[in-house]
């Protein structure tokens, strides 16, 4: 019997990805004591090597050969819109259509930051930036108080409560993975598969 899980998730994944496969767990182990860590991607794989977590979930890949990575889903794009935003209101907007709009960016020196600034750079537009921020949880808030529209992935989009931000797919976004991570050398191979199975279940049903 298991006594403790401790899961590593980069911040998008621990808006409503996390919290659900955690309750999976918890229904099927009754008195397990369960930690979630949100982490930067960097700080993943020390958390990993280390021991100090039993495996992570993340929309980057790890770059590292002890830490095995498995495909669990796929995601998208989507553009976070005040409701009352001009834009809020279509089923799909493209970068053109938010290349004049004020944005709350991701720092570039992270993946999700990297990725967006190389999608505007692509169509030779320079992005508005109003604020930048390196957690994707911090957006919400920030467009909240007026600082513009946030381009996140799906999975930050699914944590989103109320009905003050509308969630709109970015169309022509690349697709990124979510991808389950353990150390090759540490842990339970049984335990390690039951979290991944409760991550997988929690994936098809968001």
């Amino acid at each position: 019997r298991y006594v403790m899980v401790r899961l590593g998730v980069s911040p998008s994944v621990s808006q409503a990805l996390a919290p659900r496969a955690l309750r999976h767990l918890a229904d099927l182990n009754p008195g397990m004591k369960l930690r979630m860590d949100t982490l930067s991607l960097k700080q993943i794989k020390d958390y990993l090597w280390l021991s100090e977590g039993d495996c992570a979930v993340t929309i980057f890949p790890l770059d590292d050969s002890f830490i095995l990575s498995r495909k669990l889903a796929e995601i998208s794009l989507v553009c976070l819109i005040p409701a009352g935003h001009k834009l809020a209101g279509r089923d799909a907007v493209t970068i053109t259509d938010i290349a004049d709009e004020e944005l709350v960016f991701f720092h570039p020196n992270t993946p999700h930051g990297q990725m967006v600034k190389d999608m505007f750079a692509s169509l030779k537009v320079t992005p508005r930036i109003a604020i930048e921020t390196r957690f994707a949880e911090s957006a919400v808030n920030l467009l909240r108080e007026g600082f513009g529209i946030a381009i996140a992935d799906e999975l930050m989009g699914k944590g989103v409560r109320g009905t003050d931000v509308r969630i709109v797919p970015l169309a022509g976004a690349p697709k990124l993975p979510v991808l389950f991570h353990h150390h090759r050398n540490h842990g339970s191979p049984q335990l390690i598969a039951m979290v991944r199975d409760c991550v997988e279940r929690a994936a098809r049903e968001l």
